[in-house]
């Protein structure tokens, strides 16, 4: 037997190069959780503000549900967000919107989308609402199928359906550009550095795990 001693360094006392190495290694496995939680509690009160409503979902082996949101990301062509739910025409939606995001800083898209939705709802009598499925194996504002009704008995409401199916694809990018947003901000050097080093993580001079 014997005895092998080795140099541990603090986080901030690494070179650049093993700090970039460390940086690697905690990336690897730091988003082992459900980051996008706090994703999905903006999502879900924004488009509860617009007149959403998401289907919820049983997760296997956990005694919780969640909304129908799915999302693959974030390096693909085909990557993306979407949900299941319904749509109906919600009045005081943006004073909602200002409710929950704050007068002066809700997202510029959400009141696009939320004014899109209200102009088609005048020019239909407020008359309209919406289905929302998934559909195929992928994940993006292209894999729903978005099926409009009416209360009212007119056949034809040239645009207006367009329209409206588009502002629902134009939430699902939402979605989407919130949790790249999110992702991208967990993993920015700044959150990766203050997290090993809350967590005392040592390394050797390298830059790997002690």
């Amino acid at each position: 037997m014997r005895i092998k001693e080795t140099k541990v360094y603090k986080f901030s006392e690494l070179s650049p190069e093993a700090k970039e190495r460390a940086r690697e290694w905690y990336r690897e496995g730091a988003l082992d959780y459900d980051w996008w939680d706090a994703v999905y509690e903006q999502v879900v009160a924004s488009g509860e503000a617009l007149g959403i409503r998401f289907k919820q979902r049983t997760i296997n082996g956990r005694s919780r549900t969640e909304p129908c949101i799915w999302f693959s990301g974030f390096c693909c062509q085909d990557d993306g967000a979407c949900f299941e739910g319904t749509y109906a025409y919600l009045a005081g939606w943006r004073k909602k919107l200002e409710e929950y995001w704050g007068k002066t800083t809700v997202p510029a898209d959400l009141l696009e989308i939320g004014e899109t939705l209200q102009a088609v709802q005048k020019a239909a009598r407020w008359s309209l609402t919406a289905s929302v499925a998934h559909v195929g194996s992928y994940y993006h504002e292209n894999s729903v199928s978005i099926h409009v009704t009416s209360e009212l008995e007119v056949k034809d409401f040239g645009d207006k359906v367009t329209l409206l199916e588009e502002a629902l694809r134009n939430f699902c990018r939402w979605i989407y550009k919130r949790l790249e947003q999110e992702y991208d901000w967990l993993n920015a050097d700044e959150q990766v550095d203050e997290s090993m080093e809350a967590n005392e993580y040592e390394f050797n001079e390298y830059g790997r795990i002690a």
